[in-house]
């Protein structure tokens, strides 16, 4: 006798079904004379040897779309053999995903909040940003992946979490060495993926926000607290990259 057991479904990577793949477990228990070894016929690969009363997998051995698949085991002897059906199973590929890059580079179902870290300085060079991700659309029993893609080409790429829900926190990252890998750009991409779905993705482009202005306006100085014809004052002015001209008004305040 042999029963098939422990049945699963693998995507293959896709979210299509037509190329889903099917894992299963094979035991026989052979009786009586049946010439000291057997056979499965029936498989995609071809005939292979079993041995009696030891469970074998088949890991990823048939298209779902081939089952029920008809497999026939046989003694060496030619007179032994039975029929064991491994029968269907259901797809495991997210058939429900509508997520793609042709959406890029603002696709509906993906937004994200954006902060950036200006050190209170002027120097962009110790600049972060991070900031919140939200998608929609999950597919159904699927988890996701985030990534920040470091470059505009795709060749460097930061993991930032795996997650079941809606957000993903992102960040900090170097302002810095996002500019170099986006030339001429001002933001960078993050890039999100069902988790073992190469189809099954997207891109949102993310823009840098300014740093904000921090600025205090000048104010005349000296040493009373009027300022008379030939003596000086000193304007002071700090954060700001702006010029102030002074202008002097007879009897008047500066």
């Amino acid at each position: 006798m042999a029963s098939v057991t422990d049945k699963s479904c693998f995507n293959n990577g896709t979210k299509a079904s037509s190329d889903d793949l099917a894992t299963f477990t094979l035991t026989v228990n052979a009786t009586g004379n049946y010439g000291g070894s057997l056979q499965v016929i029936g498989l995609p690969s071809g005939v292979t040897g079993i041995t009696d009363g030891i469970p074998k997998i088949f890991t990823n051995e048939v298209l779902i779309s081939s089952l029920p698949l008809s497999l026939t085991i046989k003694g060496a002897n030619g007179v032994c053999e039975t029929i064991v059906v491994v029968s269907g199973i259901s797809s495991c590929s997210p058939v429900d995903c509508i997520w793609s890059p042709a959406d890029a580079p603002n696709p509906s179902y993906a937004s994200s909040t954006i902060t950036r870290d200006c050190k209170g300085t002027a120097d962009e060079s110790d600049d972060t940003v991070s900031g919140l991700f939200s998608v929609t659309n999950v597919p159904v029993g699927y988890s996701w992946d985030l990534d920040i893609k470091l470059t505009d080409n795709g060749s460097g790429v930061q993991f930032v979490s795996t997650q079941t829900g809606a957000t993903a926190a992102w960040g900090p990252v170097s302002v810095a060495t996002l500019k170099a890998g986006y030339p001429g750009q001002n933001g960078f991409i993050l890039w999100f993926m069902a988790t073992g779905v190469n189809d099954c993705l997207g891109d949102l482009f993310v823009t840098f926000p300014d740093c904000p202005v921090s600025c205090t306006p000048p104010s005349p100085m000296s040493a009373g607290t009027t300022i008379c014809s030939g003596s000086t004052a000193t304007l002071i002015s700090t954060g700001c990259d702006a010029t102030y001209p002074a202008k002097w008004y007879s009897d008047a305040a500066l």
